[in-house]
């Protein structure tokens, strides 16, 4: 069963990863109550929307025997903390920015 629950985490974090816009994701639940956060950055792209919702529909067919609890969270360009708190995201697009601590030479 852990297995098993280990691969529907896998798939379902990465869901939406092919998604441009979609920032991170968050998962917390169970095998039978699953509770899915998406992050976007601004909320006036409606392409986005549909391709997160239509993403959500595929996941409820692929899984009949979870419960899901979507959210789509728009930043509008605040820190993703002052949102969703300190939590590790499940999944998290990568980026590409230096550290600003570091000293290029």
């Amino acid at each position: 069963m852990a297995v098993a629950m280990a691969i529907k985490t896998r798939n379902i974090e990465t869901a939406f990863a092919d998604i441009p816009g979609v920032e991170r994701v968050y998962l917390d639940g169970n095998a039978e109550l699953m509770e899915v956060t998406t992050v976007i950055d601004s909320d006036d792209d409606e392409t986005l929307y549909s391709r997160i919702y239509q993403r959500e529909k595929a996941l409820i067919h692929e899984f009949p025997a979870v419960n899901f609890d979507f959210h789509v969270i728009a930043r509008r360009g605040r820190p993703v903390e002052e949102l969703v708190g300190f939590d590790v995201p499940t999944w998290k697009k990568a980026t590409s920015t230096s550290c600003r601590n570091a000293t290029n030479i």
